[in-house]
């Protein structure tokens, strides 16, 4: 209805193998990239929630090519560190090697200038997600004078996006549907 089309990746758990988050990404945008005339798009972009914002923050971080990077990206509540991680999420990306790879996972260490426009959205509430580190990767992407906005909302904790009762619903389409039109 909004003029956007859509896919949904169904990627592999790392189970302790982060490399299959950085192989899953890359194909998927370069696959989604080599089919845009035939489903007529000219932009893409990638978003994920929670754990899924970990691997949307690991595609827009650490690209290698042209072809494996998006034009925009949306985090919502996302893993971005390993600091202030979720303890299903580190164990499932780094098993046992979370202590010693902590630092290569945690996203605001991999920021760069070049990433694509990127859009934050959090609630200032969420029990599941440190704020802090989502503060982090923000602050490290301007740093970087990447073109990220982040949007805080008051209330909604974490996994707001699946509720009805989440009484920013609407601004929060209409902004993101707006700003990924005005790209």
């Amino acid at each position: 209805k909004k003029g956007i089309t859509s896919f949904i990746l169904k990627y592999r758990i790392p189970n302790g193998n982060p490399q299959v988050v950085l192989e899953d990404g890359r194909q998927a945008v370069e696959l989604v990239r080599s089919k845009a005339e035939e489903y007529g798009f000219n932009k893409l972009g990638i978003m994920g929630f929670s754990a899924g914002g970990h691997f949307v923050a690991t595609q827009i971080t650490k690209f290698e090519t042209p072809e494996q990077k998006a034009d925009f990206a949306v985090l919502v509540y996302p893993v971005t560190s390993m600091e202030y991680y979720n303890a299903g999420t580190g164990e499932s990306l780094l098993g046992d090697k979370l202590e010693a790879q902590k630092q290569e996972w945690t996203l605001s260490n991999f920021v760069r200038e070049d990433m694509p426009y990127t859009t934050i959205i959090m609630c200032s509430d969420d029990k599941a997600v440190d704020v802090q580190q989502v503060k982090d990767f923000y602050n490290a992407a301007v740093e970087k004078k990447a073109d990220i906005q982040l949007h805080f909302y008051p209330k909604g904790g974490h996994g707001f996006w699946m509720r009805d009762r989440f009484k920013y619903t609407s601004q929060v389409n209409n902004m993101l549907v707006a700003w990924i039109r005005s790209l």
